[in-house]
């Protein structure tokens, strides 16, 4: 396969025009207070999951952990 200059996916056989120079980046949108407070309202359950995070994160990996083991454990009871 030999590039071709004009067409973006570089294949000689390619007919298409190019009509970007390849990667584009989009424009930020920048929000004030008040536009950003009306579209990102939170209610309290949601406020409280986003504090309690980390602590449920290391109680779900424990209640996990615990279930293993005890599954472990009926399972060797089972085969010995």
């Amino acid at each position: 396969m030999v590039k071709n200059k004009q067409c973006p996916c570089g294949n000689k056989e390619c007919d298409k025009e190019s009509t970007s120079p390849g990667l584009q980046i989009k424009d930020t949108l920048f929000l004030s207070n008040k536009e950003h407070s009306l579209i990102h309202k939170r209610n309290y359950t949601e406020m409280w999951f986003d504090q309690y995070n980390h602590t449920m994160e290391f109680t779900r990996t424990l209640i996990q952990s615990i279930a293993l083991i005890l599954q472990l454990v009926i399972l060797w009871k089972l085969f010995s």
